[in-house]
């Protein structure tokens, strides 16, 4: 088994919460389970593990996923999901903490959109929550190619962060 590469797991006494950090990603175009699948030839692997995540989630949804019909959920959604339900028998939250700026701004709206439509198409029950913080990031210092940001930082702040918007997707 591999583990989840969540960024941040929260594990509590009865609840887990996933919480999975975005910026310059909301630019790339969205992995779905479709891409996932045919992205290489472990096809047979990819069966099994997509079946292993639907079976940790379904004690989560209102009706168990149908595998035929997930082609369009984001890969990733579908992954962290898993981690916050697995081997958990209390509250499951998945959290996408957005960074952006005015690169990113408009891309972030479409992520968003497909985070939503993905919780809509699995009907999670109330144990089940996801939400979305999105913080507008303001660079205060450009890092030249060949400076170690660790060394920069310790020098001074890179980002100025804005106050962020956090809500329910449901």
């Amino acid at each position: 088994k591999k583990s989840s590469m969540t960024d941040l797991m929260i594990i509590g006494r009865s609840e887990k919460i996933a919480i999975e950090a975005k910026y310059t990603e909301v630019k790339e175009p969205i992995e779905t389970i479709s891409a996932w699948m045919t992205k290489t030839k472990s096809v047979d692997n990819k069966r099994k593990v997509l079946k292993h995540w639907i079976d940790i989630i379904n004690p989560y949804l209102s009706c168990p996923l149908d595998e035929s019909k997930i082609g369009e959920i984001q890969y990733q959604f579908l992954h962290r999901t898993a981690s916050a339900c697995y081997d958990n028998t209390g509250n499951a939250y998945v959290i996408y903490q957005i960074f952006y700026d005015g690169e990113t701004e408009e891309k972030m709206s479409g992520f968003i959109l497909s985070i939503e439509k993905s919780v809509k198409l699995i009907s999670p029950i109330e144990r089940l929550k996801f939400y979305v913080n999105t913080i507008e990031v303001e660079l205060i210092k450009d890092i030249k190619e060949g400076q170690m940001i660790l060394s920069e930082l310790k020098k001074g702040y890179l980002y100025k962060f804005k106050e962020g918007v956090f809500y329910e997707i449901s």
